[in-house]
């Protein structure tokens, strides 16, 4: 492993983003284990209480970074465990809009103190400036694979065939 630190950086960052995502799952299953939930799961219920309205499941995928297929999928598993409510869009039937039990407000609400630890453990040692620093870059790497996205929807990996900068 001794080639991993003589990566470049980008090549570095880009590959150890996967084995961020992949522990921090893993460590996250873990932790909600005893609530009997996912991280999945879980993270999909803090988005959905990003919205000020009950968000369709298009609305959450878009949020996600991830296909409308998973979403429902996992918010399908929440239902069964009485914590989300899927409900069809009083003006469009096609839609379907999830939103948190209120009767199970407890839950999440039991669900807070833990996670309040895990993210101060997750971000020890890391001082403000740097969770600013590393803020504004999953900000503008999220925007750049929103770039790509959009140019792969049109066949092209690079705007105007042009060398990335």
């Amino acid at each position: 492993m001794d080639k991993l630190n003589q990566l470049p950086d980008q090549q570095y960052i880009l590959g150890n983003l996967f084995v961020v995502a992949n522990k921090l799952e893993k460590v996250m299953d873990q932790a909600l284990k005893p609530f009997e939930i996912t991280s999945k799961q879980w993270i999909l219920a803090a988005v959905i209480e990003l919205f000020d309205t009950a968000p369709t499941i298009k609305e959450i995928s878009n949020a996600m970074g991830t296909s409308h297929q998973n979403i429902k999928q996992v918010a399908l598993k929440l239902e069964q465990k009485e914590l989300l409510n899927l409900k069809k869009d009083e003006q469009d039937k096609r839609v379907t809009r999830a939103e948190l039990n209120a009767a199970k407000s407890e839950f999440w609400e039991s669900t807070q103190p833990e996670g309040e630890l895990f993210s101060r453990q997750l971000f020890k040692n890391i001082d403000s400036n740097d969770l600013t620093t590393l803020r504004k870059t999953i900000t503008q790497i999220l925007s750049n694979l929103e770039a790509l996205e959009s140019n792969l929807a049109s066949d092209r990996v690079l705007p105007n065939n042009k060398e990335a900068t």
